[in-house]
């Protein structure tokens, strides 16, 4: 199989065009790109990248998934980088195999053609992106971050704050990797670190000049940004807060297992107090105790878990909450866990004006059969009689000379297999 890249107006691309396609696999699998003809999987040159944003194998994501890319750059020749191929003048083909987990690839190569046309490098640089982004946030008290920019061929780049100036004029000088072999996905990194900020916005403004091996920079071979890419830090001037945990100090009672929702809101610097919340069992001992886990619903200013089984007795457990530009806060729920698996138990019975009269240990409702061939063996859900009162007294009219045979249950439903208690009256 195969297909063919072309240009927005012709069917050939400018050759001096960096390129960045991918193919999907209908599986997890590896895939290989090369620039020529090859026998199997393993003798092909390149690694195509796998995007661990979009279904790739978890915890695997390296080398496993489903979307592969490929950069494809005019400045790369006979070599390679990461992720990249050359791209050049003319036909350019391009052989691509899968491996999934078994070890099994396609034996015939998917091909790719693309024709490049005859174009003299006139264009600048692209910035591509920064890490991190434009508009990110810095945590409360932070006056400096290190930076990275992406630029679609090596290039020098430069940054000024405060005012945009040409490139000659700008202060800054950035670290530039522009060897093709530095490139990943056909683009090259320069890092630099911005130093002296201040709470709020800080404004940066970067440009960058192509082709760094020529000497001289004449201007006819040397591409420069005529307009600046705009970047934008901010620093947060309060930082991250737990401002509610539930249950707190509490007691909560049921029958095993006992479900308990942790909640907690935040609030602060980054979008009203959105942050990850994770939290961890300190009472439970070992080295599980250590292990912070992610709430379920977070990402946001609020956030739940559902524990379907909480241990009983005193649990101590530590919230902590992180922001985007690493604010945090971290807290403790203190909740005690009482498990009721018992069922009632009758303490005494009496006569009292033609009423019989029984007492148990905790509120619950009871029922009644007098049928002998039933006895102890009814159930809630059959035709008994109930007994008046839901609380810890429980009577009914009595008769002489009966057999009462007595069932309990709690709030919980726990009730005896058994009778709770047999009565016969005189």
């Amino acid at each position: 199989m195969q297909f063919k890249i072309t240009g927005l107006t012709s069917e050939k691309v400018p050759a001096n065009t960096p390129i960045t396609f991918g193919v999907i696999t209908d599986k997890y699998a590896k895939c290989k790109i090369d620039t020529k003809h090859t026998k199997t999987f393993d003798e092909m040159a390149v690694d195509m990248i796998i995007d661990s944003t979009v279904n790739c194998a978890a915890e695997n994501c390296g080398n496993q998934g489903t979307h592969h890319s490929i950069g494809l750059s005019p400045v790369m020749g006979n070599t390679t980088g990461e992720g990249t191929l050359g791209f050049h003048e003319g036909e350019n083909q391009y052989f691509i195999r899968c491996k999934n987990y078994a070890g099994q690839y396609n034996l015939a190569e998917f091909v790719v053609k693309i024709t490049g046309d005859k174009d003299d490098d006139r264009s600048p640089p692209i910035i591509k992106s920064f890490n991190p982004v434009t508009n990110s946030y810095l945590a409360l008290g932070q006056n400096s971050k290190a930076i990275t920019l992406w630029v679609n061929e090596p290039s020098e780049c430069k940054y000024s704050d405060k005012y945009d100036l040409i490139y000659n004029e700008m202060p800054y000088n950035m670290t530039c990797l522009t060897n093709p072999e530095s490139s990943f996905l056909a683009q090259w990194p320069c890092y630099t670190t911005l130093n002296n900020l201040s709470v709020g916005e800080n404004k940066f403004f970067f440009k960058c000049k192509d082709q760094p091996p020529v000497e001289g920079e004449p201007l006819k071979l040397r591409n420069t940004n005529e307009n600046s890419k705009q970047y934008t830090l901010n620093v947060c001037a309060t930082g991250l807060n737990i401002t509610s945990l539930s249950p707190q100090n509490e007691i909560v009672s049921g029958k095993s297992p006992v479900a308990v929702e942790l909640k907690a809101t935040t609030s602060g610097c980054v979008s009203n107090g959105k942050s990850e919340c994770s939290f961890k069992f300190n009472n439970l001992g070992t080295n599980a105790s250590d292990i912070y886990v992610n709430f379920l619903n977070t990402n946001a200013n609020t956030h739940s878990q559902l524990i379907t089984s909480m241990p009983s007795g005193d649990n101590n457990i530590s919230v902590k909450c992180v922001d985007d530009a690493g604010n945090s806060d971290q807290k403790t729920i203190e909740v005690q866990v009482d498990i009721d698996n018992s069922a009632p138990v009758v303490l005494r019975n009496y006569l009292l004006n033609k009423k019989l009269i029984i007492v148990t240990n905790e509120n619950s409702q009871c029922a009644f059969t007098k049928n002998s061939s039933i006895g102890c063996a009814f159930t809630f859900a059959d035709n008994v009689t109930l007994m008046a009162g839901t609380g810890k007294s429980h009577d009914t009219e009595s008769k002489e000379n009966e057999n009462y045979y007595i069932k309990c249950k709690d709030g919980f439903n726990n009730e005896d297999a058994s009778c709770s208690i047999v009565i016969k009256t005189y």
